[in-house]
């Protein structure tokens, strides 16, 4: 695993071969010391380890602005996504938790065969989408540096994944919260009118 991006390893003599350069081309140099040329017009940029400190503290600097943005639109569609989910469930059934109700079941209990599923279903997603979370946020932050003259690692500390599921849960409990009120506001008579 190396960190400097997608790189391949080759000796000098396959990486001309393969170019179709000659065998003592060369185009590139990392160094600790500073190099000399007789020729600086040879030389196409030069970065130094404060450049490369500017660099990261620039990126840092923006996204510290945009990490808020983007997990308050991220919420806000899980929100929507799962209130669109829980209320399709419970209209889809509405008249058979009218027949619960007229046969005795109390609030708790239909909730429990109405949305207990779709919680587990919400937790065990929340769970297994994590590496996909991973995986998106580095194609991200790759594709975001493409075009940038330098390279940072993407570090996602152990804290974030629970961190994640927690704000998932929570705000998939406040929606459950509210739909248990609709479940409530499902009048008896829907059972009793004559269907056809």
């Amino acid at each position: 695993d190396y960190p400097g991006g997608l790189t391949v390893f080759l000796s000098q003599a396959q990486l001309n071969a393969l170019l179709d350069r000659e065998a003592d081309y060369f185009n590139g140099y990392f160094s600790d010391q500073e190099l000399t040329f007789a020729d600086r017009n040879v030389v196409a940029t030069v970065i130094t380890p404060a450049e490369m400190a500017k660099f990261g503290d620039q990126m840092l600097s923006s996204f510290n602005q945009l990490a808020p943005l983007c997990l308050f639109a991220a919420v806000v569609i899980y929100l929507v996504l799962m209130v669109v989910l829980t209320k399709l469930v419970i209209d889809k059934n509405a008249l058979y938790i009218s027949y619960l109700k007229v046969f005795g079941y109390e609030t708790a209990e239909i909730s429990k065969l109405y949305l207990r599923a779709t919680t587990t279903v919400v937790l065990g997603s929340l769970i297994l989408s994590l590496p996909l979370v991973k995986l998106g946020i580095q194609g991200s932050f790759y594709l975001v540096q493409m075009k940038l003259s330098g390279y940072l690692p993407v570090y996602l500390p152990l804290y974030l994944y629970p961190l994640i599921v927690a704000i998932g849960l929570a705000s998939y409990l406040g929606i459950n919260f509210l739909q248990l009120r609709r479940i409530n506001q499902i009048p008896l008579a829907a059972a009793l009118k004559n269907r056809e």
